[in-house]
């Protein structure tokens, strides 16, 4: 593939990203097929893990990651097969579809582009295709997928830089991290810009004062005017006449000027505060992210130990920040794991206990106010809160005395203390030595709280109690010529400890990598005017990369001392315009102590390189017109793919995710030649070239159909509707492609 190797990488993990999405939604609806779905749900749940595979099919095969593309064929004929049977799909054939979809992740994780797969993962390449040409469909369904020979393979990738429009449901916009840290500094690089404009105001204020007291010295004067108006010296009048216009023009106009920058200026503080406000809202994110693998995880867990349970979960629209969901993972699932493995008991015992066979456990989320509530119930064999307390003594935790003290819920509370286990025997769902201590400590950091009531007999409930965002922010408390300041966490890349071998001199300027990547080192003391680090050891190097937007530097500190939540106070005028200060929060002591602003910080690293840079690329030539292609695809991969294959060749490339949205486009630009593919939601490509070739307006559009579907009837179905060429997408390393669109523009 003849692009560029960082455009590669891009693309590879996009295509990691778009395939764990799309592997997502096949295990959501394969878990609720498997439950039972009345025949129209049944219906949309097997097109929609068929288009899943489908699209990842296309997307891998356009990469040249085979096997990752024929595994997903084969489930895509599977499905196929399954939804023209109808009904659940039997369990065990779920079991080889989740299987199937846990290689696919193994083999495209190690897997290089043009070389051949290693042994081990061509090994469970081919016994996954054997599982799939094995499966027993129902007797209500097709034959099973002929067995195909499997083609060896050809690659992961690391850090997506994706903004493309999804064809789910409404308007929606993926956009890497790094790419909102970026809106989110430069939001805040607007605080720097609205103090200029307070001091643009006082300067204003102070005019406008300067002309009223002039118009004031100029009444003194005006006896003076009267003479003269009464004298012969018409000359005099004219000039004193026209003086005082002139002032009282000056005077008016300093006072309209003054109220229109303040009026502006307000306009700009509230618009500022409300974009602050909204990039902190697009840092939430739907409870789903974390609720959906949950699914398979129950499911899994619950099969390992012989158990048969019904995972319910509700509130899964609520949105919580992305670092309180991140931070909850790990304590949930370890809830969910004892609630199947010492809470739920197996079919048998359960039904000489009375109950039903399957078990039930359920995953609420709700929110009120600020703050979110958890609520993880299950109807299993509950905790009994006195043995909770005779085991407490046995184990040492507390004393009989201490024990005696303690009501019914604090007697429960203690299955979170650190020691406790009720249960002896380890399992691989249980884990070891990773007690409900642990999880109460990771609730309580995130500034939550957790607690449990149980019945023996009647199951448990626990109760986790959350902020909806977190209201610090986090900051590293770095040393830099003996004075404490304070970093925020957002601009930190990584603390390192280096040796002075490790700092290089490029143009005359010192130096470090960082990621392979040349990043000038700087003296944190000197940039901000406080003397050169002191160093408790000349040999060692402490260092912390920081970064505002795309731009990077190292700088050199006497110590890092520790992270700390912070509450940032701004500073009032005049402090909030020095130079590389963003704000102040209080210590711990009630000291104040500056919080560095990234923006300044890093500009005053890169010093005079920063303008030099700036005027390079403002000289720069603007691009020559090239020729528009539209390109149509609902795989992300492809949408790139082709994307970049074009642009790396001089094109201008709009995309769209279906042929509605292509038409709607057509409608209100000039492209000169439209990339489409065949199987697209809403309007197909097949659709979409007959519409373009039967319209006046369009039909000297040349259309090039691009398809992972390489047989004839298609190629002639294409060919039939006008378009002017087809090609399949395995074609893309030949160059294919670019041969046909240089022949066609």
């Amino acid at each position: 593939m003849d692009l560029d190797p960082e455009i590669i990488q891009q693309l590879l993990a996009t295509f990691a990203l778009e395939m764990d999405e799309q592997l997502q939604q096949v295990t959501d609806q394969l878990l609720q097929l498997e439950k039972g779905l009345p025949p129209e749900e049944c219906a949309l749940a097997y097109d929609t893990v068929f288009r899943a595979a489908h699209n990842v099919k296309g997307a891998a095969r356009g990469i040249g990651a085979e096997a990752v593309g024929e595994l997903a064929h084969q489930l895509e004929t599977l499905f196929s097969q399954l939804k023209r049977g109808g009904g659940a799909p039997p369990p065990a054939l779920v079991d080889v579809s989740l299987a199937v979809l846990d290689g696919m992740r193994r083999i495209y994780g190690g897997w290089s582009m043009g070389e051949p797969l290693p042994a081990r993962l061509e090994k469970e390449y081919q016994a996954l295709l054997q599982r799939l040409q094995a499966v027993e469909m129902p007797a209500a369904a097709a034959t099973p997928p002929a067995p195909v020979a499997a083609p060896p393979v050809p690659a992961p990738a690391a850090a997506p830089e994706i903004i493309d429009p999804l064809p789910a449901g409404g308007e929606v916009l993926r956009v890497e991290l790094a790419r909102m840290r970026t809106v989110s500094a430069l939001a805040e690089e607007l605080e720097v810009t609205r103090a200029e404009m307070l001091d643009h105001l006082a300067r204003v204020r102070q005019m406008e004062r300067r002309l009223t007291h002039l118009a004031q010295v100029w009444q003194r004067v005006h006896p003076l005017f009267e003479m003269a108006a009464g004298s012969d010296d018409g000359e005099l009048y004219g000039a004193l006449r026209e003086q005082d216009e002139l002032v009282g023009s000056l005077r008016g106009l300093g006072t309209d000027i003054h109220k229109g920058l303040r009026g502006s200026t307000r306009r700009f503080h509230q618009l500022s505060d409300a974009l602050q406000h909204n990039v902190r809202m697009l840092r939430l994110v739907r409870v789903s992210n974390l609720l959906r693998p949950l699914m398979r995880s129950v499911r899994d867990m619950a099969r390992e130990l012989g158990k048969d349970i019904d995972f319910e979960v509700s509130g899964d629209e609520v949105e919580i920040d992305r670092v309180v969901l991140d931070s909850i993972k790990d304590p949930l699932t370890h809830l969910l794991r004892n609630a199947i493995d010492h809470g739920i008991e197996t079919p048998a015992r359960r039904q000489a206990a009375g109950k039903a066979p399957r078990g039930k456990v359920q995953l609420k989320v709700s929110a009120t106010g600020s703050r979110i509530q958890v609520r993880l119930e299950d109807d299993g064999a509950g905790i009994d809160a006195d043995a909770v307390g005779r085991l407490a003594v046995q184990k040492g935790v507390l004393s009989a005395d201490e024990l005696r003290t303690l009501d019914r819920a604090q007697r429960m509370a203690i299955i979170f203390r650190p020691g406790f286990s009720s249960k002896e025997q380890v399992t691989n769902l249980s884990g070891r030595g990773v007690g409900l201590d642990v999880v109460k400590a990771n609730i309580q950091a995130l500034k939550g709280q957790v607690r449990v009531d149980s019945e023996p007999g009647r199951g448990s409930t626990f109760l986790l109690d959350l902020p909806l965002t977190l209201a610090t922010d986090q900051g590293l408390v770095v040393r830099a010529a003996g004075a404490d300041y304070l970093i925020p966490e957002t601009a930190v890349e990584q603390v390192l400890e280096l040796g002075r071998d490790a700092v290089r001199t490029v143009e005359a300027s010192q130096v470090v990598l960082y990621q392979g990547r040349p990043v000038p080192l700087r003296d944190l003391g000197a940039i901000l005017e406080r003397g050169p680090a002191l160093l408790t050891n000349p040999e060692r190097l402490p260092v912390v990369v920081v970064s505002h937007g795309w731009r990077m530097a190292a700088l050199l500190v006497d110590d890092v001392v520790r992270d700390r939540e912070i509450v940032v106070k701004r500073l009032g005028w005049p402090l909030k315009a020095v130079r590389n200060v963003g704000g102040a929060a209080l210590t711990g002591a009630g000291g104040i102590m500056m919080v560095l602003n990234p923006a300044d910080l890093v500009a005053s690293a890169l010093g005079a390189a920063t303008a030099a840079l700036g005027t390079a690329a403002a000289a720069a030539p603007a691009p020559r017109a090239a020729p528009h292609v539209l390109v149509v695809d609902d795989s992300i991969t492809t949408r790139m793919l082709e994307r970049s294959i074009l642009e790396k060749n001089g094109y201008r490339v709009t995309v769209a995710t279906h042929g509605r949205q292509a038409w709607d486009l057509l409608q209100s630009n000039r492209f000169d030649l439209v990339v489409s593919d065949v199987q697209m939601p809403l309007m197909d490509g097949i659709e979409l070239t007959g519409k373009i070739k039967q319209s006046d307006s369009f039909r000297h559009i040349p259309v090039i159909i691009v398809s992972s579907l390489g047989n004839e009837i298609d190629k002639r179905r294409g060919i039939e509707a006008g378009a002017d060429a087809y090609v399949v997408k395995a074609q893309f390393e030949t160059g294919a492609l670019l041969e046909i669109v240089r022949r066609l523009v």
